[in-house]
């Protein structure tokens, strides 16, 4: 099985038997009602150039539209492309994911514990304070 090779947070490369999928820019974490990221589709092995648009993956009207014109571009099947941006989009949602449970890990607030002076003085306040 192939998977999501993370070159660094702007380039992100997905392969398999016949294509080379670059997401160039990488993606947002946020907003996860949408995939939208700039793409570059290679044949492997063959001289034609390769295919750069961007995308929102999860809008069927513009995949298949980008779908047909990459096809067409590359001269190979729509089958082949739809089945192969089908992974990718797959490996880029369980990055996404781990990114935001990462980032969710890193912003939770860190508790420090009270020393025994710490906590019988802030005791003590709230006494005096009526709280």
């Amino acid at each position: 099985m192939v998977e999501l090779i993370i070159i660094d947070t702007q380039q992100l490369q997905y392969g398999n038997e016949l294509l080379q999928l670059t997401v160039l820019g990488g993606i947002r974490l946020e907003g996860l009602d949408r995939i939208r990221v700039t793409i570059k589709v290679e044949v492997k092995g063959s001289p034609r150039p390769p295919f750069r648009h961007t995308v929102d993956l999860y809008n069927d009207t513009q995949l298949e539209k980008f779908i047909r014109k990459c096809a067409e571009k590359l001269e190979t099947g729509t089958l082949v492309i739809a089945a192969s941006l089908s992974e990718l989009t797959e490996k880029l949602e369980q990055y996404r994911l781990e990114q935001i449970k990462q980032q969710g890990d890193n912003n939770k607030p860190k508790i420090k514990p009270l020393t025994a002076a710490e906590r019988e003085a802030a005791l003590n306040y709230l006494q005096l304070s009526n709280y």
